[in-house]
């Protein structure tokens, strides 16, 4: 690695630690100032250009720390937190969603009158799910501040980590640890909900008078016939992040996988849409299909996209091959 790529790959990584208002004045700071030691040391010293870079990058330290000294002072919460707090803002967001979303379609089915309903159904929807937003958007900052300010950040010396374990600034094997640690835990639950009760999987809706509950089921009892599909699938893809996750990266074998786990999803989704009702209620159940169709179509474009990079890595990977071994012949 050369001390140019060096700087490159320092720098970004230093940047995917920092909000974006300011990743991109830090990154042009940060790399005058690099540049400005690498030649200072480079007219003093007698090693290499690409040495005294590895030198420099290595003092400078990890690019969590350094990422952590541009961090406006007084933060709430810092970069060494501030990826896994986005994740669990972005979870907790989308469940509250879903639920209220659930409870609409619940309140609306239910109403003697819909049409007229609606409205002020969609105002209580909006109000109640911006209540329960706020409160959850302060509990959550409030946990991550404390544990930003209680636990301790490891301080990391110039002996303690290798520049050269840099991923590259594009790098398409480079793995989303917190996006896929988050995917884990949201598939993890889905399952456990759907295999552990999946007769009872309803929503509890107060009566009347609001001093009784009632169980309402959501779920059509065809449903369940697709669950071993469901959970086979479920598993798969909680497996293959494991996987990745344990390794670190990816690779061309966990990609493949990658792509029969996307194919597999494709067919238990088809499977749901094209037999049988969803939910208890057609207009429910239409609804739901069609959500589910648009669920369809980003994973058969996700598994087109996930062939092609395959396919193409593979034919580039031979034609560099066959140049290597057969210099001066036409591929």
């Amino acid at each position: 690695m050369n001390a140019n790529e060096l700087l490159d790959r320092y720098i970004h990584e230093v940047g995917q630690h920092l909000p974006k208002k300011m990743r991109a004045d830090v990154q042009l700071e940060m790399r005058s100032l690099l540049e400005d030691l690498l030649e200072e040391r480079a007219e003093e010293g007698n090693h290499s250009r690409d040495e005294i870079a590895m030198e420099v990058v290595r003092e400078f330290g990890k690019p969590e720390a350094v990422a952590a000294r541009y961090s406006p002072p007084g933060q709430l919460i810092g970069p060494n937190y501030f990826p896994a707090y986005i994740v669990t803002l972005k979870i907790v967001l989308i469940c509250l969603g879903g639920l209220f979303l659930t409870g609409f379609a619940i309140a609306l089915a239910r109403s003697e009158s819909p049409a007229a309903d609606v409205w002020p159904l969609i105002a209580k929807l909006i109000g109640n799910l911006l209540n329960y937003a706020i409160l959850n958007f302060g509990l959550i900052t409030f946990v991550f501040a404390i544990l930003e300010r209680l636990l301790p950040h490891r301080a990391d010396t110039p002996e303690t980590w290798d520049p050269r374990a840099l991923p590259e600034v594009k790098d398409p094997h480079r793995i989303d640890r917190m996006g896929l640690i988050a995917n884990v835990i949201a598939t993890l639950i889905f399952l456990i909900v759907l295999n552990s009760a999946p007769y009872w999987t309803a929503t509890i809706h107060p009566v009347e008078d609001g001093n009784a509950w009632e169980l309402i089921l959501l779920i059509a009892p065809e449903f369940w016939r697709h669950l071993p599909w469901l959970t086979a699938s479920g598993l798969l893809e909680i497996g293959l992040n494991l996987m990745v996750i344990r390794r670190g990266r990816w690779n061309r074998p966990l990609r493949w996988a990658e792509l029969g786990s996307s194919l597999l999803s494709g067919v238990v989704l088809y499977r749901i849409i094209a037999n049988g009702p969803v939910l208890i209620s057609s207009g429910l159940t239409l609804l739901a299909k069609v959500f589910l169709g648009f669920v369809l179509m980003i994973v058969v474009l996700e598994a087109i996209g996930q062939l092609y990079r395959l396919i193409t890595h593979d034919r580039l990977t031979y034609q560099t091959l066959r140049a290597k071994l057969l210099p001066g012949r036409e591929a």
